[in-house]
């Protein structure tokens, strides 16, 4: 008998417990049940010979171990209590903290950068301070938090703070959510082509744009690899990864949860997703993905659409533009129905039916620093 065991765990923070989805394929007119495990830290379910086993997500543990067995293992749908003893060890709080990918205050003095498609530095290592830049709101903030902006500096000469801007020169380097900024004496091996995009001189990848504001060249993170500290190993970031970066930043400054994604050149006809954050911050495991390792992740629930301009203009301040380059979308679609197709179907059923329609259901990875 061939079985396809897909068993899938949920960490649901408002009612403090932990949702079990499980769908059994089975090519066996004789298998008529299935039996479901669970004790402190996995979950398990065992169809005759065949078992499938999950570490519960990050660091939760459930109130003591059940055992029961499931007439219908088509589709297994429970909830299971977690325990809370002390303090919860499973690191989710109720305010959503946007950890960003290789922020400044991770990086050294030894921190080097080199192209993601060839592995050649293009920032080598410098005695320099890396600043991250304020949030995209930051001005604004600054005039709500200000009546009344003085034309001068203050008596003893300090600049008023609401003018103050990041600056950028040969001891520093900036850096925002999805990119740096570094001057371009600070750089090797990168050239700069008509249209003001920066590519690898090895490899011809692109790796970003000139940045006119602060006279540098701004360098995208999905287009490099990154060594922290001297031995310690080079290190990716997934797009996807940057991506829910990116769009937490968002959700926090403009208030919105729905964005219009879509590529900055087209390759055939124009398209783009309609991507709505319906959770922004859960932990999973996943028998068919990571080897069922916990992962933490924003649920998303995304819908393919024609000519996204117009949607832009037709939905307004209730969905924010998300600007991708053409191969940064294109892998960002890719791993929407990646995850869509590898999650159990009781797992989809985010909704009602009826409001389902044509929205699919995806889970993309999100930045978890060390101990996170």
């Amino acid at each position: 008998m061939s079985l396809d065991i897909n068993l899938y765990a949920e960490f649901l923070m408002h009612t403090r417990s932990v949702t079990v989805c499980a769908t059994v394929r089975k090519d066996s007119p004789t298998f008529k049940k299935a039996y479901v495990h669970a004790d402190r830290q996995t979950v398990s379910i065992l169809c005759d010979d065949v078992s499938s086993i999950i570490a519960l997500p990050l660091g939760i543990e459930i109130k003591g171990s059940v055992g029961f067995p499931v007439s219908d293992p088509a589709e297994i749908s429970l909830r299971l209590e977690i325990a809370e003893d002390g303090q919860p060890s499973h690191g989710l709080h109720m305010a959503v903290v946007n950890d960003v990918p290789w922020s400044a205050k991770r990086l050294t003095t030894q921190s080097q950068i080199a192209c993601r498609s060839c592995s050649q530095t293009i920032v080598p290592a410098k005695q320099r301070i890396w600043k991250d830049l304020p949030r995209g709101s930051w001005a604004e903030t600054l005039d709500q938090w200000y009546c009344h902006r003085p034309s001068k500096d203050h008596a003893d000469g300090t600049p008023f703070l609401g003018a103050a801007e990041p600056m950028l020169d040969s001891d520093t380097a900036l850096v925002d959510t999805c990119h740096f900024i570094i001057l371009g004496e600070d750089c090797v091996d990168i050239t700069t082509e008509s249209n003001e995009s920066l590519l690898c001189r090895i490899c011809r990848s692109r790796l970003g744009v000139l940045d006119k504001k602060f006279e540098g060249l701004k360098i995208f993170k999905w287009n490099v690899i990154l060594l922290r500290d001297h031995g310690l190993e080079w290190e990716r970031n997934s797009i996807q990864c940057l991506v829910c970066a990116q769009m937490l930043e968002l959700m926090e400054d403009q208030n919105v949860r729905k964005f219009i994604a879509h590529p900055d050149e087209t390759a055939g006809e124009e398209h783009g997703i309609l991507l709505w954050v319906f959770n922004p911050d859960i932990k999973y495991s996943s028998s068919h993905l990571f080897g069922g390792r916990p992962r933490r992740a924003m649920k998303i629930l995304y819908e393919k659409i024609c000519s996204p301009e117009e949607m832009i203009s037709k939905m307004q301040s209730s969905a924010e533009e998300l600007l991708l380059p053409l191969y940064v979308f294109e892998q960002l679609e890719k791993d929407l129905d990646f995850s869509d197709s590898m999650l159990p179907e009781p797992a989809k059923r985010t909704l009602p039916a009826a409001a389902m329609q044509q929205w699919k259901v995806a889970l993309l990875d999100r930045f978890d620093p060390p101990g996170g």
